[in-house]
């Protein structure tokens, strides 16, 4: 039956937007490989600054600029690795 299934990438589109919706201000949005890949598939670079996301990042890359000014979205699989890079990268 055509036209009943899923649109993947609609439903994507509308979880990252609705994830970014719920932060105000100017935001940094943190991503593991599989999460980087579904976001990039379903949403713009172009709608993610009309959302105020202005960095978008790999989870564990090193970034020694001061971006205090920027509010943190984490959009990662709740894997053992992500939850300790994340863990050592908010201990940092």
């Amino acid at each position: 039956m055509e036209g009943a299934g899923v649109d993947v990438v609609s439903a994507a589109r509308a979880y990252v937007s609705g994830m970014v919706a719920h932060v105000d201000g100017m935001k940094a949005l943190i991503l593991d490989d599989d999460t980087k890949q579904a976001v990039s598939a379903s949403v713009s670079l172009s709608e993610m600054f009309e959302r105020q996301v202005y960095l978008v990042e790999s989870l564990g890359t090193r970034n020694d600029s001061d971006l205090t000014h920027l509010k943190g979205i984490v959009f990662v699989r709740p894997t053992p690795i992500n939850i300790m890079t994340l863990a050592q990268e908010l201990k940092a």
